[in-house]
């Protein structure tokens, strides 16, 4: 509690002080001393301290004394006039002291080191930055590389595959030495010199097609058995040249139901390091089908291969009068999308398959050594494509 004397917790002084004021103050008659107060007109001389002297109402049996000065700072008799002092007159020397801020010195040091450590704690900063970035252009060049061969090893595996849709003859046939032209219900992925395999049980025969119509769906062969309206078709075995023998250094040529859905497509890849570009072509083949489709860019930061490797190498084998390709090495080199920040060079990277199988064309193989010819389709007559 703070009243007028300036003491706190003192309820003595307070009662006090409230009966001096009720008696009327010195207005009235009352002297301070009968109500145990007295007056004091200052505290410290004014010259000294720069204090203002002021009426103070204290205990009677406060005892002032002058404050003890040493140096530029006072020394007090006691502790509640110091606190009285100070409330009354807060800039006090002792209390300037107290409250002066940094030296220009000090204030130097103090942003020198921040300096230092914002300056430290800025090259640690970015030099992870830079190896993030080089290890996201790794991470890229890495990914797109990977997708493309991981397709190319698919596809490769699935070459000369032979499957059709579903097919049926729209009317009863009569056997026949001579060719005839029959209608189906459908031509998809048919090609002139194909063999199907017609009906089943006792009725089935390979028939191999002379002439192909896809407007209505006919085909033209000699049929050696009678068969029924609804009688299926079916295309057996695998081509051969799936991987085709005629592919390059630069360009490998693959056809068959690479998709596995039935139809016939041809596919070729083009590796074009002075532009720097993988590419692919996919072609349905067709009786009509004269040239293939355009290319989408696989990769567009291709490089040459270390020591002039060729992107392709193929490995053939022939028996009788077919050719098989038995195995696929493929050799790819990519550089980043760009230089990287620590070296300021592009980083590149070299990916290498010695032993691509297609695996459908070494079952066609050996069908051949067995000899299972039967099984073996000849290559669509407009193939490979330009």
């Amino acid at each position: 509690m703070e009243h007028l004397d300036g003491f706190h917790g003192h309820s003595q002084d307070h009662h006090r002080y409230s009966d001096f004021k009720s008696a009327g103050g010195p207005a009235r008659g009352g002297a301070f001393v009968d109500f145990g107060l007295r007056k004091i007109e200052r505290i410290i001389d004014s010259s000294s301290a720069g204090i203002q002297p002021r009426n103070l109402l204290l205990p009677k049996n406060y005892q002032v004394s002058e404050p003890k000065v040493h140096g530029s700072a006072q020394a007090w008799s006691s502790e509640p006039e110091r606190r009285l002092v100070e409330r009354r007159h807060p800039w006090t020397p002792e209390r300037t002291d107290r409250l002066q801020g940094f030296s220009l010195l000090e204030l130097m040091v103090s942003v020198a080191l921040l300096l230092v450590i914002a300056g430290a704690v800025f090259l640690v900063m970015m030099a992870h930055q830079k190896l993030s970035a080089t290890q996201h252009l790794k991470a890229d060049m890495y990914l797109s590389i990977r997708g493309a061969t991981e397709l190319m090893t698919q596809e490769i595996g699935q070459a000369g595959l032979v499957t059709l849709p579903p097919s049926q003859l729209s009317a009863a046939v009569t056997a026949s030495t001579s060719p005839r032209t029959v209608e189906i219900t459908s031509t998809t992925s048919m090609y002139v010199g194909e063999k199907l395999l017609v009906d089943t049980a006792s009725s089935q025969e390979l028939v191999t097609v002379t002439a192909l119509n896809t407007s209505p769906s006919q085909i033209t062969g000699v049929f050696n058995n009678n068969h029924l309206s609804g009688a299926v078709i079916n295309a057996l075995g695998v081509f051969p040249q799936g991987v085709m023998s005629s592919s390059t250094a630069d360009q490998l040529q693959l056809f068959g139901d690479i998709h596995g859905d039935g139809s016939l497509v041809y596919i070729h890849y083009d590796c074009n390091a002075t532009a720097g570009t993988l590419s692919r072509s996919v072609t349905p083949v067709t009786p009509t089908v004269s040239a293939s489709n355009a290319s989408q860019v696989l990769l567009n930061n291709l490089i040459a291969n270390p020591g002039a490797t060729p992107c392709f190498q193929i490995t053939t084998t022939t028996v009788g009068s077919n050719t098989f390709v038995t195995n696929v090495a493929l050799t790819l080199s990519v550089k980043t999308s760009a230089p990287d920040p620590q070296t300021g060079a592009y980083l590149t990277m070299t990916k290498s398959y010695q032993n691509l199988a297609p695996r459908n064309v070494l079952a066609g193989l050996e069908l051949a050594n067995v000899p299972f010819l039967d099984r073996l389709q000849p290559t669509p007559p407009n193939l490979p494509l330009p």
